[in-house]
């Protein structure tokens, strides 16, 4: 081995040296470069990890949200169908009342107008029979004042008298 040393020329105490030299850069480069290094990877990977988990959360409560803005949503969609289905109903009974008042209304106003027909029918009846019975007596003072009747004067005085 010796041979070896020499042939390559290797010193003992330059090769301690050197190893001594290779520990000390290796503490040194350890503590002041590799640890911080290490720190910052571990301070990164446990910020990674506390972001993937603060995303695993926002998802589950996203999740949860949506599952009960869908409830609400349905619930929603269910009251304003009752809402319509009953303001169908409210509607359908108010036209049913404003119909049957219109109806009544209409049924008295074609009763009263009935009633004034009536009225009005039994009024002209009876200036028709006044003056039927004006007529006749007219006719009957003419045939009783008149001294010769026949058939043709009776019958002008008739139209004379019908004519007013």
């Amino acid at each position: 081995m010796q041979e070896a040393v020499i042939k390559f020329g290797l010193d003992w105490h330059l090769l301690i040296a050197q190893a001594i030299n290779f520990g000390i850069l290796l503490f040194i480069l350890w503590k002041f470069l590799y640890r911080p290094i290490l720190n910052i990877l571990d301070k990164r990977r446990s910020k990674i990890e506390e972001a993937q988990n603060f995303v695993e959360q926002i998802t589950q409560e996203k999740e949860a949200l949506d599952a009960k803005t869908s409830q609400i949503i349905e619930q929603a969609r269910i009251e304003s169908e009752k809402i319509m289905e009953n303001a169908k109903k409210i509607a359908i009974t108010e036209s049913n009342n404003i119909l049957e008042k219109a109806n009544n209304a209409s049924n008295q106003m074609l009763e009263k107008a009935k009633e004034e027909i009536e009225q009005e029918k039994q009024k002209m009846l009876k200036d028709v029979q006044q003056y039927i019975g004006e007529l006749a007596l007219q006719i009957a003072r003419k045939v009783v004042f008149s001294s010769q009747i026949n058939e043709s004067a009776y019958k002008d005085a008739m139209h004379e008298t019908l004519k007013r």
